[in-house]
């Protein structure tokens, strides 16, 4: 079980479970900041149990947007 608490200098760290929907954090970094357009990226991160509340209601404001952009591109003639 996770439980809050500090870490400090020299302090053992030990991994003891590994999520399969996980993501390196650089490549979440990445989507956050630069990727702005990766929908499939963007999904994958939302996939993450552990994704930080913060960065998951960024994720979803932009899916959302994604969506709202979609379906406004359906109501315009070819």
């Amino acid at each position: 079980m996770l439980e809050e608490g500090e870490v400090a200098a020299g302090d053992e760290i030990e991994r003891v479970e590994r999520a399969p929907e996980g993501m390196p954090v650089d490549e979440a970094n990445n989507l956050l900041y630069f990727d702005l357009g990766n929908i499939e990226g963007t999904q994958k991160a939302l996939s993450i149990k552990s994704l930080s509340p913060g960065w998951r209601g960024s994720f979803e404001g932009r899916l959302a947007k994604f969506e709202r952009a979609g379906k406004a591109q359906e109501g315009f003639r070819t």
